[in-house]
């Protein structure tokens, strides 16, 4: 039996038993992850964020990148997603039909953001809010092309800011790690934006 357990931001009132219990019958810790959260505070995003974030959407906004926010295209999302994850010998969770559906059920919890220079599709980012005031960066990708025009430094500025001015509380951007070994460039990337690591962590019973 193994059980992937949610992060402690997620609880409404953080408490031990569960594991206390599953301890006692015999459940230890396979595997510890980590995840990179934001805690937004009365701070303003552009404050919290480090100088290389607001020099990078300077010049997103110079290009004249525009993001669009709850975005429905969601056809070229998915492509670029999953042409991101082939490069690395994977796939995404869900397929398109599947995002679509879960779309249609959860039309306030699901935003989908994209960016776009004029025409061009540039990228996107799929967050879902796990319960009300925490968000989840479920998906995020961009066309390796238009790596120099900074398209997630601005998706994820945009979205911190949108967060913030919500009343968000937290924003999970994410594992940062496979296996107990650290994406050094990803969470130096969250870190940027003021992110720090928790775990997420998974436990085991052999029968």
């Amino acid at each position: 039996i193994e059980i992937k357990l949610s992060p402690y931001i997620y609880q409404n009132t953080p408490n031990d038993y569960c594991m206390f219990y599953l301890h006692k019958l015999g459940f230890v810790y396979t595997n510890r992850e980590l995840t990179g959260v934001i805690r937004f505070t009365s701070q303003s995003v552009s404050k919290t964020v480090d100088y290389s974030v607001r020099k990078g959407v300077g010049k997103s906004h110079r290009l004249g990148m525009r993001v669009e926010q709850d975005s429905d295209e969601w056809d070229s999302f998915h492509r670029v997603l999953c042409e991101n994850l082939e490069k690395k010998g994977s796939r995404p969770t869900h397929s398109l039909p599947e995002l679509l559906y879960l779309k249609r059920e959860f039309p306030e919890q699901i935003l989908l953001w994209n960016a776009y220079l004029d025409n061009d599709y540039l990228g996107g980012m799929c967050n879902w809010e796990i319960k009300p005031g925490h968000w989840l960066v479920f998906y995020s990708c961009y066309k390796p092309e238009y790596l120099s025009e900074r398209v997630l430094t601005r998706l994820f500025y945009d979205f911190c800011e949108y967060c913030h001015a919500n009343g968000g509380k937290y924003l999970d951007f994410g594992t940062s790690s496979l296996g107990m070994f650290v994406n050094e460039g990803l969470i130096r990337f969250k870190e940027l934006f003021n992110a720090y690591g928790i775990f997420r962590e998974t436990i085991s019973l052999k029968l």
